[in-house]
């Protein structure tokens, strides 16, 4: 899931914000929870503390004083580097370069750019936070880090009792629970047979009729079951 606090909101701005946040889900198969602050209360200065799940700060500076905004940038800073601040504002307001780089600014949008700007915005740090997980198996025998977006798809073998990681150029198998793996795994890794998940970011086509799914690689692979369906709301 991704947080995404809206702070120095009105109900327009929130709308248009509501309705970006709805195309992504659909386009990242990704859980957003948009949540809306009027101003930089209590409320909103913990959540900037609660480190345990992904954010995006959008902060309206001309509905939030110029110096509670300065602070405010700091405060966040202080508390969560990675995570990524959008700043909106009046095309006028002039915002020093150099303070941009110190403190991580992702980007400023300019009020008047509208609803594409933001989406566009919005889906480069989506793509950013997909592309930057790992998972991480480790024991005596191997040291294993792969990137979410190569994994194409996890299953059981029921033969061996362990689980098998299909990458774009590699297999592993490895001594640990299905259940386990996936919860080390994120929202885009689906359900599609009893005994497997795929990933949804690298799946082209789900043939529910030939229990089988295919991939952005082009293979077909036999594990679809029309149990799931519902799941992918077909």
């Amino acid at each position: 899931m991704i947080k995404i606090l809206y702070i120095g909101s009105d109900e327009g701005s929130f709308r248009v914000v509501k309705k970006v946040v709805c195309e992504l889900e659909f386009l990242y198969e990704e859980s957003f929870l948009l949540e809306k602050y009027s101003c930089i209360n209590s409320q909103v200065l913990k959540e900037v503390k609660n480190i345990d799940c992904r954010k995006i700060y959008i902060v309206d500076i001309e509905r939030v004083a110029e110096k509670k905004y300065y602070q405010f940038v700091k405060y966040i800073r202080e508390c969560d580097w990675n995570n990524e601040i959008l700043l909106i504002r009046d095309g006028s307001f002039i915002l020093e370069k150099r303070w941009q780089y110190l403190s991580n600014i992702f980007s400023i949008i300019d009020r008047g750019d509208g609803y594409h700007v933001l989406r566009e915005k919005l889906q480069l740090i989506c793509r950013h936070k997909a592309y930057d997980k790992v998972f991480n198996f480790h024991n005596r025998d191997i040291n294993l880090n792969i990137y979410f977006e190569k994994i194409l798809y996890v299953y059981r073998d029921t033969g061996q009792r362990k689980i098998v990681i299909v990458t774009d150029n590699n297999i592993y198998t490895l001594n640990m629970g299905l259940k386990e793996a996936m919860q080390m795994l994120d929202e885009r890794f689906k359900q599609v047979y009893r005994a497997c998940f795929v990933n949804t970011m690298r799946t082209e086509k789900l043939d529910w009729n030939q229990n089988c799914f295919t991939l952005d690689t082009g293979e077909k692979v036999e594990f679809l079951s029309k149990h799931y369906k519902d799941d992918f709301g077909e």
